[in-house]
């Protein structure tokens, strides 16, 4: 730990969440990120006419993971 983060955790740090209305839309908004590439897939997936390139489905999907891991650690 820093030098700075020390006190913090000895105190508890007490969050007041009243005050940080915008943590939760963060995590809503890349909640709803992450679910429509998934719906997506599904549709692509239901339509027996269409082909699938991997390719583009893992980099959408990585990249809503990253976005996801970003917004955890804030």
């Amino acid at each position: 730990m820093t030098r700075h983060a020390i006190p913090l955790a000895a105190s508890g740090l007490k969050i007041d969440w009243a005050k940080m209305p915008t943590y939760n839309t963060i995590k809503a908004v890349a909640a709803g990120a992450g679910l429509l590439p998934v719906v997506a897939l599904g549709r692509l997936l239901l339509a027996s006419d269409r082909t699938i390139t991997p390719e583009g489905w893992v980099l959408a999907f990585s990249a809503v993971t990253h976005i996801g891991l970003i917004v955890k650690t804030m």
